[in-house]
């Protein structure tokens, strides 16, 4: 989802309702989210941006590098089994995804 970062940061509030909720796939539980976050829209910035938020779970030290103009929005959950990160853009979560809450996304 490509947006100034006014947008991004409304949008990224707009959604911290899902911090807590576990990720299902069908009926199951396979991720509890753990943050939704502003990040670079490009993908070689939101990659350096991910590793170093595994590194320090803070997103305006993770965010310090970038100076482009265009974010975008993660879902940041951790899986209930393994130890990876899993990392979903918000537009596509909300269409690939169900979470537990089933009024998280209204």
């Amino acid at each position: 989802m490509l947006l100034c970062f006014e947008d991004a940061s409304a949008l990224c509030h707009d959604y911290q309702h899902l911090v807590g909720n576990h990720v299902q796939k069908g009926r199951r539980n396979i991720a509890t989210i753990t943050a939704v976050v502003i990040a670079p829209y490009d993908e070689l910035s939101k990659y350096r941006f991910l590793e170093r938020y595994k590194r320090n779970n803070r997103v305006e030290n993770s965010l310090s590098f970038y100076n482009g103009l265009l974010y975008d929005i993660l879902v940041i959950a951790r899986p209930l089994q393994g130890h990876d990160l899993l990392v979903y853009e918000l537009h596509k979560f909300l269409v690939e995804y169900t979470c537990e809450n089933h009024q998280a996304f209204a």
